[in-house]
């Protein structure tokens, strides 16, 4: 038994994740102990759910083959930072790069991308995944998320150069 159904078993055996018997888990009943029980622990994730899905809608939005690990991790960076202001996130990990990039990793180890002559290729598992979203994040969260991340390829292009121009460190004036 791997540890996920580990977890499951606890969650399902305190009552805080039902199984209907078919396969298909599901939440108690809102406003019942249970469900208060699960939405604490579920509060401290829900940030990284976010994070990872407004990178997979980033990716799905754009296209396979279309990007690479690096605009990924730029791009992400730049709209963590946009939700962090619009919604007053103040955990400098909701914009960290490093996460950003380790996320990317984890895809390709993973199987869900592959990186051809350095653009990001996936297939319909990522696209099930951000559809899968739904499932998760709160409505008002998931349509924040998708409109964020709907950006023309012409925006793309502006903030990649915007980043480069920012990474070019100008010279310092000698005293």
């Amino acid at each position: 038994e791997n540890l996920v159904d580990q977890q499951l078993k606890a969650l399902i055996d305190a009552e805080l994740v039902l199984d209907d018997g078919s396969n298909t888990l599901y939440s108690p009943q809102p406003n019942s102990e249970s469900y208060n029980q699960l939405s604490v622990l579920a509060a401290p994730v829900q940030q990284s759910l976010e994070r990872y899905f407004m990178t997979v809608t980033l990716l799905v939005q754009q296209g396979s083959g279309r990007i690479t690990s690096k605009q990924v991790e730029d791009l992400s960076h730049l709209l963590g930072q946009r939700l962090g202001v619009l919604y007053e996130f103040n955990s400098p990990e909701f914009f960290d790069k490093a996460l950003f990039r380790s996320f990317v990793a984890a895809l390709g180890k993973l199987k869900y991308i592959t990186i051809l002559d350095g653009l990001i290729h996936f297939d319909y598992r990522l696209i099930n995944m951000a559809q899968d979203a739904r499932l998760v994040l709160n409505a008002d969260t998931l349509n924040a998320l998708q409109h964020m991340t709907n950006v023309s390829e012409e925006e793309v292009q502006s903030a990649i150069a915007g980043l480069a121009k920012k990474n070019v460190r100008r010279p310092r004036v000698k005293k």
